[in-house]
């Protein structure tokens, strides 16, 4: 028995619908270990729970570029609420263990992070494992962080309004940044 059943089907865990849900979702996935790290990628993004309770948020403005890393371009992704300037810059790092997910997989959460926090949000979408080795995906998270401190002002943000989040591996990135970001004197 997985552990991933044994939530599902023992009586002492009282789980709300939507984890139950999600449980189930991931038992029925065939495991990341077997699988072809191509194939796990390319149907990761659209089977993101999230993705399906929150795709209709409403957001002024969304822009895909490119920022400069110390290796290569970093894609992120900026959601806009609104039209205006000053606002608080969440830099959000995905989930997805270092070695999948993307942009696309937290659309809907970065939309609901800017639009229930009036903030502008910078997704990252930072170079995975197993093509790129560690540090690289501390590297893009850095250098992201950074570049979007720099350009606050140019983005509609205060660099003095900066936090960082993620989920899973992205939560991780967010504290390995923000332990740099004192060990350098960084933003």
């Amino acid at each position: 028995m997985s552990l991933t059943s044994e939530y599902l089907n023992n009586a002492k865990y009282k789980l709300d619908w939507k984890m139950k849900l999600l449980f189930w979702l991931m038992s029925r996935s065939p495991s990341i270990a077997d699988a072809d790290i191509q194939k796990v990628r390319s149907g990761s993004d659209s089977k993101v729970l999230s993705n399906v309770l929150f795709r209709h948020i409403r957001i002024a403005d969304i822009e895909d570029r490119s920022i400069p890393g110390r290796q290569s371009p970093i894609p992120v992704r900026i959601y806009r609420p609104i039209k205006a300037a000053n606002l608080p810059v969440v830099v959000f790092f995905h989930g997805g263990g270092w070695a999948i997910g993307g942009l696309n997989g937290h659309d809907a959460i970065c939309r609901r992070v800017a639009v229930e926090n009036g903030a502008l949000v910078v997704s990252v979408d930072y170079r995975l494992a197993p093509e790129h080795t560690y540090p690289a995906a501390v590297e893009d998270a850095y250098d992201a962080t950074c570049w979007v401190a720099e350009h606050s002002a140019d983005l509609g943000a205060s660099p003095d309004k900066l936090i960082v989040m993620g989920d899973s591996a992205g939560g991780n990135l967010a504290a390995v940044v923000s332990l740099m970001s004192r060990e350098l004197a960084g933003p």
